[in-house]
C-alpha cells in the first residue's frame, strides 16, 4: 500500500509531500491541477516511463529532480524482496528515482531502501505494489 509520496522539482511542482492514511484516498481537482502528473510520477518511479518521456518530468531550469514513494508491502511483495535480497527486515519500503542534469545530459538512478535497482527489478516489483 502506498503510504507517502514526495516530489522535488517535478514538472510545475517545486516540492510536494503527500501522506496517505489507511483506507481509501481520493485525489480530486480542477482540470490541469496535476492529478495525472502524480500518476505519471508513480509510473516513472516504478519503471514505466523512460528516456525523454521521463525527462520531461524534470522541472524546467532544474539540474536535479526526485520522486520518492513509501509503501507498506504485503506478503507477496515482502517475499519478492527477500528473494532478491532487498528486504529491510519487515519495515516500510522506500523507492526513489533521482534525475541529474550535467552538461545537457540527463541521467537517472533508482533506489529501493537506498540500494540501486534496475528497471527490470522495478517492473517485477511494480504489480506487487500498485495498479496504475
Amino acid at each position: 500500500m502506498l503510504t507517502g509520496l514526495r516530489l522535488d522539482n517535478i514538472a510545475l511542482i517545486e516540492r510536494l509531500e503527500l501522506a496517505f492514511d489507511h483506507g481509501f484516498s481520493v485525489l480530486t481537482g480542477e482540470t490541469g491541477a496535476g492529478k495525472s502528473l502524480l500518476l505519471d510520477a508513480l509510473d516513472a518511479l516504478l519503471g514505466g516511463m523512460q528516456g525523454t518521456s521521463a525527462g520531461r518530468l524534470v522541472r524546467t531550469g532544474c539540474d536535479r529532480a526526485v520522486i520518492e514513494a513509501t509503501f507498506t508491502p504485503d506478503d507477496a511483495a515482502r517475499r519478492w524482496l527477500q528473494e532478491h535480497q532487498l528486504d529491510d527486515e519487515g519495515g516500510d519500503l522506500v523507492l526513489s528515482r533521482e534525475w541529474r542534469r550535467q552538461d545537457e545530459r540527463l541521467s537517472s538512478r533508482s533506489r529501493l531502501n537506498g540500494t540501486v535497482v534496475n528497471r527490470q527489478q522495478l517492473l517485477q516489483l511494480r504489480p506487487l505494489l500498485i495498479d496504475l
